[in-house]
């Protein structure tokens, strides 16, 4: 399989940016170039800029579970919208517009 790999690569026009990916993918200790430290938790990349993260994992996991499902939410909201259009053969504004 490595030989195969080794032959793909290989085959591929020489620029720079695609040899310098492959060594990037080929680096056990990286995800696509960025190195996770052993206090990484998924989620939680250090930026907060109004001190909003909450100070207790218990805190901080049902902060997740909100941002999840007003995500989830926001796109079945947007799920509606395009519903909407496909059915009435309007725009979203040609609606809120004939409303008014």
């Amino acid at each position: 399989m490595e030989y195969i790999k080794k032959q793909a690569l290989n085959s591929l026009p020489r620029f720079p940016y695609i040899q310098e990916l492959s060594k990037i993918v080929d680096d056990p200790n990286s995800a696509f170039g960025a190195r996770l430290n052993d206090d990484y938790y998924p989620g939680d990349i250090g930026f907060d800029p109004f001190g909003l993260k909450p100070k207790t994992a218990s805190g901080f996991a049902e902060m997740q579970t909100k941002e999840l499902n007003n995500g989830r939410l926001a796109m079945i909201g947007a799920i509606g919208m395009l519903v909407q259009e496909q059915v009435s053969d309007g725009t979203i504004i040609e609606t809120l517009k004939g409303m008014m």
